[in-house]
């Protein structure tokens, strides 16, 4: 691109030489004008071929359609100049000088309206670029944000399964400790039970012990 706007820079074509050159105030005026163009023509393009939205292959492709064209307005210049040192030297009359300046200005002006008109096509494109880049972007905000909203009520839902597994665990303890506590209370029934029948039975073979003592006693006072 540098190349392009060294090309057209306008300290190699400044205003008094476009003059010498045969070109009129508003012919010369065009041609600043289209230097501006293709300067904000880059302007333009510069942050799309950064960010990738343009190849390098074509940007070099309009630099290099721009350069041709920026090179025949060069030419016509150059034979501007041309025409006017053969008036000069009286190599051509004042009717033919006439005739061949309005040709070459004609062919000037037309070289700067092409350049124009790439410009507004390029500059339309990247418009229309732009709007579709900036819709894209705010559909993939939209996407996000409703992605991301998504995600929270699906952390929101984990959580609050959580928080119920956490309540039935904790219910389930609960629940184990009270059967363990029931079962420790049966077992100590039972334990309590089998004393007391062992005592009571140990009582009542004492007793039985002791009447037949008493039987066998009586038995032996008769005999």
């Amino acid at each position: 691109m540098m190349d392009l706007l060294n090309h057209s820079s306008l300290s190699q074509q400044p205003l008094s030489q476009l003059q010498m050159a045969g070109l009129d105030l508003p012919l010369s005026l065009a041609v600043i004008a289209g230097l501006f163009v293709i300067y904000a023509l880059y302007l333009t393009l510069s942050p799309l071929l950064e960010e990738g939205e343009i190849s390098s292959e074509e940007w070099s492709r309009i630099e290099d359609e721009s350069l041709e064209l920026l090179n025949r307005r060069d030419r016509v210049i150059e034979e501007l100049k041309d025409l006017e040192f053969e008036a000069a030297m009286n190599k051509i009359d004042d009717a033919d000088l006439s005739k061949l300046k309005r040709q070459y200005e004609r062919e000037a002006l037309r070289l700067i309206e092409a350049l124009d008109e790439r410009a507004s096509t390029y500059q339309v494109g990247i418009q229309e670029e732009i709007s579709a880049t900036r819709e894209a972007a705010r559909v993939r905000k939209a996407e996000t944000k409703a992605r991301k909203a998504e995600i929270e009520t699906q952390e929101n839902e984990v959580k609050v399964d959580e928080a119920e597994i956490k309540t039935q665990n904790n219910e389930f303890k609960a629940d184990e400790a009270k059967v363990q506590a029931q079962n420790n209370e049966e077992i100590e029934a039972d334990t309590k039970s089998q004393e007391e029948l062992s005592g009571e039975k140990a009582d009542q073979s004492e007793a039985n012990r002791n009447s037949k003592m008493d039987t066998r006693q009586e038995e032996a006072k008769h005999v």
